[in-house]
């Protein structure tokens, strides 16, 4: 009996420390509370404010939800009932209309376990991993909201989460507003820009004679909305999560809080983190400069157009990308991206690593490079129109060839003779073979006659030296010539065995499921081998290289097919979640 009126006179004293003393006992008081507060609000805020927080906001005790705002900011507010962080929700609001923002609200709807003897449903919103149906709902929410404020703004979301700073010790009763901070993601980009827009805030409410300080003590924040987004960055993407908690008097009451709000929006707008669709545009005249450090901006905007470029088809969706990237990252110069030159290369770099980050959806880093390098081929062979009968995978093993002149004659070969990817890739190796020099027909057919003229050229020398030295004896003339002649041919068919044996090994090489089978196992042995000639054993390893690239290409090739197939399916799940959330509206 003594700890249960221990424990009611401790809540007790929490309610009547909060907010204002107005006990909610019945549906009667709620509805009076908040048409006393209406009438109070109308003196404050402005016509069109007013217009539209009369259409939005009425009726009350309901979840409210607005995705129309330009900006990358959602204001968010958990509580809100009467005695609960009271007028947040309404604070809330008046914040999203100063920065062009949405919101998600309780507007009275839940209240908390503190507050359980009084009006109104039980649900604690801001304890995210609760196993309540309503707080998930309210989670869902948020992060689909998050989600689209992503897509809209093509920057990272700013979350502002309002609370109520009486929920604290004692000790803290002497300042006004307290700003959350994570000090366990201190060598994190989320630290980083969160930290930011924390110091911008700090320092422009502490301008306007507001008492604020940083909670440091996270501990707090555990199991909590601003807890629980952090620990999804890395699923949901960069995220800047900004708790502030206020106390009532003279911060939230009504007669303060229209003004409570603009200081707070005024403080946010001045943070480089804060983004309004049509302010994005950046000068294109602008001079290039070498970067010293990664555009995040880029990075993020980047990372999300490259993963929608995915869902379409796969060869348009390679080619946009490469022209992207190009424009984005190269300056939109062809030469740089043919040389691997970015002016904007530490952010390419983090691109990439952010991408592995992003899931299966995400492009890998030799998709990119593959990208790139399709962009340049098109650009290079626009005027040629056999290109552009190619397969995608004829123009991905194209990539290897550096010369553009042996490119063009491969694109009217593939063409002309329709080589499967087989017949390409024995045509590659054997241009690769000749140290990537491609010895046209014509010119092979000149080399070979020219050494066919210099044996029979060897043959008549000899022949005239006999003469010369009045080898008179016809049968010995003969006999010498024959000999000779015999030689040459035994040589020419020694060397020709030697080249057959190469030219058959190589056969094999080109085939990985003949090379590699049991019958052929004597074939990959040291002793058999070093049968090859010094500069032979160059071109087979030259050629296995070549071969494993081109396999390690082809996986490349069918997984991104692969990821893009997930892609869909995941862009279905977004949609009937989206279907989900407006039905339970």
């Amino acid at each position: 009996m003594k700890l249960d009126f221990i424990k009611y006179f401790i809540k007790g004293l929490i309610l009547m420390n909060n907010n204002n003393h107005t006990q909610i006992n019945s549906k009667e008081i709620f509805d009076q509370k908040i048409n006393n507060d209406r009438k109070k609000l109308k003196q404050i805020i402005n016509q069109a404010t007013l217009l539209d927080f009369e259409k939005n906001f009425f009726p009350e005790a309901s979840i409210k939800r607005s995705l129309k705002g330009l900006s990358n900011v959602i204001v968010v507010a958990p509580y809100g009932f009467f005695g609960d962080a009271e007028n947040t929700d309404y604070l809330a609001y008046l914040i999203s209309k100063e920065l062009n923002a949405s919101y998600l609200i309780n507007n009275k709807k839940y209240k908390s376990v503190l507050n359980e003897n009084s009006y109104g449903e039980i649900a604690d919103l801001n304890k995210p991993y609760l196993e309540n149906e309503n707080t998930k709902s309210f989670i869902n929410k948020l992060l689909s909201s998050i989600s689209a404020i992503r897509i809209k703004t093509s920057c990272p979301p700013i979350v502002i989460i309002l609370l109520d700073i009486e929920k604290k010790s004692a000790e803290n009763g002497s300042f006004d507003i307290y700003l959350t901070m994570d000090y366990e993601s201190q060598n994190s980009d989320y630290y980083k820009s969160s930290l930011n827009i924390s110091k911008t805030i700090f320092n422009n409410l502490n301008k306007n004679e507001y008492k604020i300080s940083y909670e440091k003590r996270i501990y707090f924040c555990k199991n909590t909305i601003f807890h629980f987004l952090i620990k999804k960055i890395n699923e949901i993407g960069l995220v800047n999560v900004v708790q502030i908690k206020l106390k009532y008097q003279g911060i939230r009451d009504i007669e303060n809080i229209s003004i409570t709000a603009k200081n707070i929006a005024d403080s946010l707008k001045n943070t480089k983190e804060y983004k309004i669709i049509g302010n994005l545009t950046e000068t294109l005249n602008a001079v290039v400069l070498t970067e010293t450090t990664p555009d995040y901006n880029l990075v993020e905007k980047a990372c999300k157009r490259l993963t929608e470029i995915i869902s379409k088809h796969y060869e348009n969706a390679m080619l946009e990308a490469g022209k992207y990237i190009i424009k984005e990252f190269y300056n939109n110069e062809i030469e740089r991206a043919r040389n691997k030159q970015p002016y904007k290369e530490k952010s390419l770099f983090q691109l990439i690593q952010q991408l592995k980050k992003s899931g299966a959806k995400a492009p890998s880093k030799s998709w990119i490079y593959n990208a790139v390098n399709l962009s340049i081929d098109y650009e290079d062979f626009k005027n040629i129109k056999k290109y552009n009968k190619l397969l995608l995978s004829h123009k991905i093993l194209l990539f290897t060839i550096s010369n553009r002149k042996i490119k063009e004659f491969l694109i009217e070969e593939i063409v002309d003779n329709s080589y499967t990817i087989n017949q390409l890739r024995s045509r590659i190796a054997e241009i690769k073979q000749n140290n990537n020099d491609y010895i046209e027909e014509k010119i092979i057919k000149e080399i070979e006659e020219k050494k066919n003229d210099l044996v029979n050229n060897d043959i008549k020398n000899e022949s005239k030296i006999i003469e010369d030295n009045s080898i008179k004896d016809e049968d010995k003339k003969n006999d010498l010539v024959k000999s000779n002649a015999s030689k040459s041919e035994s040589k020419k068919s020694t060397n020709k065995d030697k080249d057959n044996y190469f030219s058959n090994f190589v056969d094999i090489l080109k085939k990985p499921e003949i090379l590699f089978n049991s019958a052929n196992r004597s074939k990959l042995t040291l002793k058999f081998l070093s049968k090859f000639k010094k500069s032979d054993l160059v071109n087979i390893k030259t050629l296995t290289l070549q071969k494993k690239m081109e396999i390690q290409m082809e996986i490349e090739v069918l997984n991104s097919m692969l990821k893009e197939q997930n892609s869909i399916i995941e862009k279905y799940d977004v949609f009937i979640k989206s279907l989900d959330d407006i039905l339970l509206d």
